[in-house]
C-alpha cells in the first residue's frame, strides 16, 4: 500500500511537471479563479470594462465580501453595477496622453448595454450597428488614487483593443497578485508590456490571459508552456486574418 501511494504521488508530480494544462475554455474560468484565490478570505479587485453585474468577472468576489471598483463607460451599466454593490467609476481608463483630453467619443454596438463597445469603432465587429456616446477619461494611476488603492489581488481588463492604453500608467512596483486581461492573442504587444512591468503569462482561459509577478510560484508544465507559446506566437496571425476577412466582408456588404 505504501509503495502504491508513493507511485501515485510520483505520477502526479510527473504529470504536473510535464503535462498539466495551461490553456482552458472560458467556462472553466470562474472555478479556476476561485481556486487561485482559495486561501484569500478577503481581497481587493478592480474590474475595468465590467459591463453588467452578471458579466463582471469580479462579481463572485464581491459576494464573498471583497472590496474594489468596477469601471464602465456606459451610464446604464454603471448604474446597474452600483445597485449591485460595486464602487463604480463611469468612464474609460486610458493612457496618460489620451486622458489629457478629459472626454472622448465611445462606440457601442449590440444594444444599450454595449455588448460590444470600444473607444475605437474599428475594433468592433463590423457586422454590428454602432452608435456613439461621450465619456470621461482617466488613467489607471489616477483611478487608483481616486479610490485609495495601493495594491490589488485581482485586476481584470476587458476594453476591446485598448489594453495597452490601460496599462500605460501601471507602475512596476505596484502589487497585484493576478492580472486577467482579454487580449485575443492577436499579437505579442500586451505580453511584452507586462513582461517589462515584471509579470509573466501563466495561463489562458477563453480569450483571457493570466499574468502574475515574476517571483510568484505558479506551476506551468512543459506542455503548458508550449501551448501558451503556440497560442501567442503561432495562432495569432490566423486570428488577425480572420478578423480582417470578417471586416472586409462586412464593408463589401455595405458598398
Amino acid at each position: 500500500m505504501q509503495l502504491k501511494n508513493i507511485s501515485i504521488k510520483l505520477l502526479k508530480k510527473i504529470y504536473k511537471f510535464f503535462l498539466e494544462k495551461s490553456v482552458y475554455s472560458a467556462k472553466d474560468e470562474d472555478k479556476l479563479l476561485l481556486d487561485f484565490f482559495s486561501t484569500c478570505s478577503s481581497g481587493t479587485f478592480c474590474d475595468i470594462g465590467a459591463n453588467m453585474p452578471d458579466s463582471s468577472v469580479c462579481l463572485p468576489f464581491l459576494k464573498m465580501g471583497w472590496i474594489g471598483i468596477a469601471v464602465d463607460p456606459i451610464p446604464s451599466n454603471a448604474k446597474s453595477l452600483s445597485k449591485a454593490g460595486f464602487d463604480v467609476f463611469c468612464g474609460a481608463v486610458t493612457s496618460s496622453s489620451m486622458a489629457l483630453k478629459g472626454k472622448t467619443s465611445f462606440f457601442l454596438a449590440g444594444g444599450e448595454s454595449g455588448r460590444k463597445s470600444s473607444l475605437d469603432s474599428e475594433k468592433i465587429d463590423p457586422n454590428l450597428k454602432q452608435f456613439e456616446i461621450n465619456v470621461n477619461l482617466i488613467t489607471l494611476a489616477k483611478l487608483f488614487d481616486m479610490f485609495s488603492i495601493n495594491k490589488l489581488d485581482l485586476l481584470s481588463i476587458d476594453v476591446e483593443g485598448h489594453e495597452a492604453d490601460v496599462l500605460d500608467t501601471l507602475q512596476k512596483d505596484f502589487d497585484c497578485k493576478l492580472i486577467l486581461i482579454e487580449d485575443w492573442a492577436r499579437d505579442r504587444k500586451i505580453d511584452l508590456i507586462l513582461n517589462e512591468k515584471g509579470y509573466k503569462r501563466v495561463r489562458r482561459t477563453g480569450y483571457n490571459s493570466w499574468y502574475v509577478k515574476n517571483n510568484t510560484d505558479f506551476n506551468v508544465s512543459i506542455f503548458g508552456k508550449f501551448h501558451l507559446i503556440a497560442k501567442l506566437n503561432w495562432f495569432s496571425s490566423v486570428r488577425r486574418l480572420r478578423f480582417l476577412r470578417k471586416k472586409s466582408l462586412a464593408q463589401n456588404k455595405i458598398t
